[in-house]
């Protein structure tokens, strides 16, 4: 992988954490402890994804942007899921909880598919 890819990787785990505990600021979520569990969950799913997309393009020659599109909305999915469970037993307020994590979700996602474009 080159500078480059390694530089769009970092950036979109910075952008996505920005993004994520701004949400979730804005949405009434102030606990310390839940900023840490979202924290370590978003450099975790963002990395997993972000390299997941790189190596299949490189790997598997995914040229097709249909097929690239349906693949990160998949991992986008699996990444949903992966962040709501955890979030979801710190807080009493479970539809909340969904709404807020689609909410951080999407925005990362339209913003960092956005950069990835970009760079």
């Amino acid at each position: 992988m080159t500078e480059t890819t390694w530089l769009g990787i970092f950036l979109a785990v910075i952008l996505t954490l920005v993004i994520e505990v701004a949400v979730y600021w804005i949405r009434g979520y102030k606990d310390k402890d839940f900023y840490i569990v979202v924290i370590f969950i978003n450099i975790a799913t963002n990395l997993s994804l972000n390299l997941s997309g790189v190596l299949l393009i490189n790997y598997l020659s995914i040229t097709s942007a249909f097929t690239y599109l349906l693949l990160i909305l998949f991992l986008e999915v699996c990444v949903y899921f992966a962040e709501l469970i955890p979030l979801s037993k710190m807080t009493e307020n479970k539809k909340k909880i969904r709404y807020s994590v689609l909410y951080a979700n999407l925005i990362s996602m339209i913003f960092g598919t956005a950069l990835m474009l970009y760079i």
